[in-house]
């Protein structure tokens, strides 16, 4: 399942240029474990009767948040940069040692093109990294957007995930209790 958010860099809303709101300047997420899409169901769900997967381990089994485990990130954006921020902590002491970073998948539509507004393909941005250390690990970074301010660019936010290199071990998302 992915998050759809939206970030909008400045501009003036013209007749020639795309919809987008007044002002989309910051999303806050919280981290959950993450797992493996199930592609081949082999069992339900009792209270929906949606289609599952049995025995789904973490996507990631060295950092993990074993029971007390939490975690949060934020960005915002800054000129034409976006500003990353992130605090994990009670992770498990498998991850001591490992460096985590930021991963968003974003979809840009824009004015910054010839012929008028666009929607440019899918790209991963990269931002801000810490190392695990007493099963704590703050995140701070930015990444330039590559859009010039004023061109009404919206960067909706696809994908949202902090990890290791090679894991998304923790997704932007919610613990239904």
């Amino acid at each position: 399942m992915s998050i759809l958010m939206l970030v909008a860099l400045g501009a003036a809303n013209t007749a020639e240029s795309h919809e987008f709101p007044k002002a989309a300047k910051k999303i806050s997420a919280t981290l959950v474990q993450n797992y493996a899409e199930c592609t081949a169901p082999d069992t339900t769900t009792i209270g929906s009767g949606a289609p599952a997967c049995l025995e789904t381990d973490p996507v990631d089994t060295i950092c993990t948040f074993p029971g007390d485990g939490s975690g949060k990130i934020s960005l915002s954006i800054s000129g034409t940069s976006v500003k990353v921020k992130g605090k994990l902590s009670g992770l498990a002491p498998t991850c001591t040692g490992q460096t985590l970073s930021v991963k968003l998948g974003v979809r840009v539509t824009t004015d910054d093109c010839t012929g008028g507004h666009c929607t440019v393909q899918d790209e991963t941005l990269a931002a801000g990294a810490c190392t695990v250390a007493d099963g704590k690990c703050s995140i701070s970074g930015e990444v330039t957007t590559g859009y010039p301010d004023g061109a009404g660019s919206a960067l909706q936010v696809v994908t949202c995930s902090v990890g290791r290199a090679g894991f998304d071990s923790f997704a932007c998302g919610l613990l239904v209790p």
